[in-house]
């Protein structure tokens, strides 16, 4: 049986693929950055070279110019070729830097760790029964899932209580909630103009 290629249809498949893989790097320097405290460090400095970021960090300064090289690549970081500085956006530091920022998203890619870190259990249900239970996945899933919620509940969490009849009231005098399987209960505890006082189970 001849198989006949389509030569362009192939070349675009191939820089699809790249461009996934590229993405799924980009996102495991974005949660290295958060891990390290790169944004952070970056925002209090301002526009800086790779070599005074890696010492207010505290890190080492190669591995530094290349996470930055990487950041500015991918489009998150900027760098000025003539004064050798990198500098971040005020849109890319809610982003990526600011964790009480309702656009934060930096923390939530521990959830796309977690999903290579379990690809052998992951493998293992395709091969047996198809069983994996929520609880039996790595942790940075949990904490992954929380981040990415967490700024929306915190940002919008009073504005939704304020459509749901009495409920506003109820909770301003005093009432106690039980949110039951809330994770990490971030949807709980996140604080709100209501007053409230909740139970997380």
């Amino acid at each position: 049986m001849t198989v006949v290629v389509d030569e362009s249809k192939l070349e675009e498949l191939m820089g699809q693929l790249v461009g996934h893989m590229t993405g799924s790097a980009l996102c495991f320097g974005i949660w290295l950055g958060d891990e390290l405290g790169l944004y952070r460090t970056l925002v209090e400095l301002g526009p800086t070279s790779a070599d005074d970021l890696a010492t207010a960090s505290g890190c080492h300064p190669r591995l530094v110019r290349e996470w930055l090289d990487g950041q500015a690549a991918g489009g998150l970081l900027a760098w000025d070729e003539a004064g050798d500085q990198y500098s971040i956006s005020p849109e890319a530091a809610m982003a990526l830097a600011d964790d009480e920022s309702p656009a934060f998203v930096a923390r939530a890619m521990n959830a796309i760790g977690s999903v290579f870190i379990d690809m052998p259990k992951v493998a293992e249900a395709f091969r047996g029964n198809g069983a994996l239970s929520w609880g039996a996945h790595h942790p940075c899933l949990f904490s992954g899932t929380e981040w990415f919620f967490r700024t929306g509940y915190r940002a919008e969490l009073p504005n939704w209580i304020a459509t749901l009849d009495g409920v506003a009231e109820k909770l301003a005098e005093g009432a106690t909630v039980a949110d039951v399987g809330c994770g990490h209960g971030a949807s709980s505890v996140v604080p709100s103009k209501t007053n409230c006082s909740p139970v997380a189970r």
